[in-house]
């Protein structure tokens, strides 16, 4: 759900930019923590989209979306991570999520 989620979304951004079309995922295993990147080379979101972008419901595709980043948050919060945005209009978005890690027999601070 959040990485899909994410990955689709950036390639929905590309879908009509005329640019230069990336999306680079990558996935670190740190010592307590899972960080995701997503970046693509998109339009970007201006401050009103970054402001509601997690907000159910909002949607810059129209009618009949606005759940999956909804989602998205509600899935991390309730594994106890975080999920960041990073947009410049015109260069394009980079979403950060980072997840605990519990180990075999640990507990995370």
């Amino acid at each position: 759900l959040i990485v899909g989620n994410i990955v689709e979304n950036a390639f929905d951004a590309l879908a009509n930019f005329d640019g230069e079309r990336i999306v680079s995922l990558s996935i670190l295993d740190f010592d307590k923590e899972i960080v995701i990147t997503v970046e693509d080379s998109g339009p970007g979101m201006d401050a009103e989209a970054l402001k509601n972008i997690f907000t159910r419901g909002y949607s810059s595709k129209g009618k009949g979306h606005g759940y999956g980043l909804y989602l998205v948050k509600q899935s991390i919060d309730n594994l106890e991570g975080s999920i960041d945005v990073e947009s410049v209009e015109g260069e394009g978005t980079t979403f950060t999520v980072r997840l605990p890690i519990k180990r075999d027999g640990e507990i995370n601070d």
